[in-house]
């Protein structure tokens, strides 16, 4: 097995170590799932990333905020925004003159991203459900999403196709990072039990879907794809026709 290989494995390990503990486990439309984060791992969840994945997850989310495809200016929303870690690369690529918003429910991660962002006025943080209507009284350049909708059912990754055709500007962009199913629908024979037995089984269903040609029913243009994690993962870009 290439050493590469093995480090991915490691990455998703790590990934699942973090989010399979009691308080995070849901059940939706019957599947179990493992989508927010609670006690000390949501505490300490960006220093945890660093130390287990052996610095592997920092260069990683930089490359992928990286190419989400930010302008200077523009005004995003990011669902799931966490401890606001990708916010704040995604700043970068805004600058000054963006407007950037965050949206979760975990009020330890939130209670992070305030502090983070506690001089930053053109930051706004929000706490809520990412399946109902957003809380902020705008529409948006660009939404994304991170490693959160492998974690939904089915009907709730529809739901929030439609939520976010909403919330953005024509022509605006709706971008995705997560797992690349045929990638991982192709892997090596013995690739796909590993993967089965680590992530939660809603992942599992995720990559039963091609949500590039999905989300088409609801209003988006698929625009490509950028490959990460050695190509097991991806960031979409979706534009809203």
């Amino acid at each position: 097995m290439p050493f590469n290989t093995y480090r991915f494995l490691f990455f998703v390990t790590i990934e699942d170590f973090l989010y399979r503990n009691p308080m995070s486990k849901k059940i939706l439309d019957g599947i179990e799932t493992h989508i927010e984060l609670d006690g000390f791992v949501a505490a300490n969840y960006d220093l945890l990333m660093n130390l287990l994945s052996l610095g592997m997850y920092p260069r990683f989310i930089h490359r992928a905020m990286a190419s989400l495809g930010i302008k200077t200016g523009d005004k995003v929303l990011d669902l799931g925004c966490g401890t606001g870690r990708n916010l704040a690369l995604i700043a970068k690529h805004a600058g000054p003159a963006g407007q950037l918003y965050g949206l979760d429910l975990g009020e330890k991660m939130l209670t992070q991203a305030k502090q983070r962002f506690r001089n930053q006025e053109n930051i706004h943080i929000a706490q809520g459900s990412i399946l109902e209507s957003f809380p902020f009284q705008t529409n948006f350049d660009h939404v994304t999403i991170s490693f959160v909708l492998h974690g939904l059912s089915h009907s709730q990754r529809l739901t929030l196709a439609e939520i976010v055709f909403h919330h953005l500007k024509a022509g605006a962009m709706f971008t995705i990072l997560d797992w690349w199913p045929e990638k991982i629908k192709n892997a090596p024979f013995w690739f796909k039990p590993i993967f089965k037995a680590i992530e939660c089984p809603m992942a599992f269903e995720f990559i039963e879907h091609d949500y590039t040609k999905e989300f088409s029913d609801y209003g988006f243009r698929y625009e490509g794809s950028t490959a990460h994690l050695l190509g097991f993962a991806r960031v979409i870009r979706l534009t809203k026709e």
